[in-house]
């Protein structure tokens, strides 16, 4: 079992509450109409062509993680689970009001370019964060593969991983037990984020 497959097993659980998918191949888990009528759990988008992935690169001017790269032509394009607890970016395809082109990922040229932390270096490249409340950012570290969350205004690392596998991995199965079966937040005051420490996996 790869580390894609232990984060399905989880997400997979939620389609005991919904699972559509769209058009373009967008598979949306777990109807949670307590958040809003048209509102979804867990959102997985088609894959990315290698193409396109080097198109991110070329218009970011950034090499992307061998593994964040994998991720994107093998798995998703982007991700959002537990409504958007933890949010990965990638490439934004449509424009338009539709409801169908809503669901698309946060676009990886934001935190890379449009709004990039000024003592970002060029290893660092931004894959994501966390709920807009908090508003912690997700990067990897191109020279040791390292992942690390850090606040919106600094690199410092707040919480740090081994590599982006394990921590998708762990993150999603801490996230899951915040959960109840529907996608209802066991506790609204108990916040989504990790703790602020090392979290080496």
């Amino acid at each position: 079992m790869n580390y894609f497959d232990e984060v399905r097993n989880i997400i997979d659980r939620y389609k005991i509450v919904g699972e559509q998918i769209l058009e373009d191949g967008t598979i949306l888990i777990g109807k949670v109409p307590h958040i809003a009528p048209h509102a979804w759990l867990h959102n997985i988008y088609p894959v990315l062509s290698n193409e396109e992935v080097q198109l991110i690169e070329e218009q970011t001017g950034l090499t992307i993680p061998g593994s964040y790269g994998y991720f994107l032509t093998n798995y998703s394009n982007g991700l959002k689970i537990f409504s958007g607890a933890i949010s990965l970016d990638g490439l934004r395809k449509k424009l338009g009001r539709s409801i169908e082109n809503a669901w698309q990922p946060y676009s990886i040229f934001t935190p890379n370019n449009i709004e990039r932390i000024k003592d970002a270096k060029p290893s660092h490249f931004f894959i994501g964060g966390y709920n807009w409340n908090n508003g912690s950012l997700i990067y990897i570290d191109n020279q040791t593969g390292k992942v690390h969350r850090c606040s919106k205004n600094s690199i410092k690392p707040l919480n740090t991983w081994d590599n982006f596998e394990s921590m998708l991995v762990s993150e999603t199965n801490r996230l899951a037990l915040l959960f109840d079966e529907k996608g209802i937040k066991k506790d609204k005051d108990n916040p989504t984020i990790p703790h602020n420490k090392s979290a080496s996996n």
